[in-house]
C-alpha cells in the first residue's frame, strides 16, 4: 500500500514538473498562438500603420514558423517565445540575425513590439515618435469574422 502511495505520488510529480517545463519552453503559448492573425492597429516610429497594411498584411504561427502574407507573397521566418520573462519574449529568426520583440496574448488579440535588427528588446509596448519601436495589434481570423 505505502509503495503505491509512493509511485503515485512519484508519478503526480514527474507531471507537475514536465509541465513546468513546456511552459518554461514557450510551448503553453506557443500552442495558443498557432494560428492565422490579422492587424487591427499598429504604430511604427510613432506614426499610425497604413490602412492598406492593416487591411491586406496577416501572419500565421504554424509549428515554429512565423509567416507573413502581404498581396499573396509570403516571406517565412522561424520564431522562439519565452512567457516566463516579463514582458513575454518573442524572437523571430531571419537571414541576417535574430530580431527581438515583446507579446502579450489574451484571447484572440495578440500583440507585439519590436525594434529594428540589432535593437535592445523593447520593454513595453510604445511607440514614440523618432523611435525604431513597431507595435502591432493581432486579432485571430476567426475571431474577426465572428
Amino acid at each position: 500500500m505505502r509503495l503505491r502511495a509512493l509511485a503515485l505520488v512519484v508519478v503526480f510529480c514527474l507531471m507537475v514538473s514536465s509541465g513546468a517545463g513546456q511552459d518554461k519552453a514557450g510551448s503553453g503559448d506557443k500552442d495558443k498562438i498557432q494560428d492565422t492573425w490579422g492587424v487591427t492597429s499598429g504604430k511604427a516610429k510613432g506614426k499610425d500603420l497604413p490602412a492598406d497594411f492593416i487591411k491586406d498584411v496577416k501572419f500565421v504561427f504554424a509549428g515554429d514558423k512565423f509567416t507573413m502574407i502581404k498581396m499573396g507573397k509570403k516571406m517565412e521566418w522561424t520564431f522562439t517565445l519565452d512567457p516566463t520573462k516579463k514582458p513575454k519574449e518573442i524572437d523571430v529568426k531571419f537571414e541576417d540575425g535574430t530580431g527581438k520583440g515583446i507579446y502579450e496574448l489574451d484571447g484572440d488579440t495578440l500583440k507585439i513590439a519590436h525594434g529594428e535588427m540589432g535593437d535592445p528588446r523593447p520593454t513595453d509596448f510604445v511607440s514614440k515618435e523618432g523611435s525604431q519601436i513597431t507595435v502591432i495589434v493581432l486579432i485571430r481570423e476567426k475571431a474577426r469574422k465572428k
